[in-house]
């Protein structure tokens, strides 16, 4: 597994407007229209910072959903066929509400991960341009530590924690009630 300095710097060079192969490839394609500088064009640069990070993430995520699903005994999957359900309405109705706590732990790692996001961000744009790819984690670093204002960086702090955990806790509820009514 690359580590977040490596993935960035991977994508960094992916998305450099004069020698990345992103644009390039646009190029050969006849899409030269839509060439930018994906880390400074205020429009994209969200989506060109998030791209490595669902690219590096990703991976794990299906791991553990696959795990989930295989988990599923046979037996109830061969009864659903014999029964004469279809794949879609197997997944609906058994798979997914067989996986609602492995659904919950990936949902409550991707919110807690998302909020204390920093690697990416610094290390691309340095949350730039402005602050248009800055996320919490970039915008209290800089707060905290570039000017030296701790308790402004302390309290970004706490609104990370305090919504990381309402969000974790909000679905916890949604959960719960969805086991309650199957």
């Amino acid at each position: 597994v690359l580590a977040p300095a490596a993935v960035a710097l991977m994508f960094v060079l992916i998305f450099n407007s004069d020698i990345g192969p992103l644009n390039r490839i646009l190029e050969l394609l006849g899409l030269g229209s839509w060439k930018r500088n994906w880390l400074s064009d205020k429009n994209v640069v969200f989506y060109s910072v998030l791209t490595p990070m669902i690219y590096q993430f990703i991976g794990l995520y299906v791991i553990i959903l696959l795990a989930g699903m295989q988990s599923i005994p046979s037996e109830i999957l061969e009864s659903s066929a014999i029964d004469g359900a279809s794949s879609f309405r197997t997944f609906r109705t058994i798979v997914i509400p067989m996986q609602w706590d492995i659904i919950f732990i990936c949902i409550t790692l991707i919110t807690s991960g998302s909020f204390k996001a920093f690697e990416h961000s610094y290390l691309m744009t340095w949350g730039g341009p402005g602050v248009r790819s800055a996320f919490l984690g970039v915008y209290m670093y800089m707060r905290t530590f570039i000017d030296a204002t701790f308790g402004i960086g302390c309290a970004i702090g706490m609104v990370i924690l305090f919504a990381s955990l309402a969000i974790t806790l909000v679905f916890r509820v949604i959960i719960r009630r969805l086991d309650y009514q199957s």
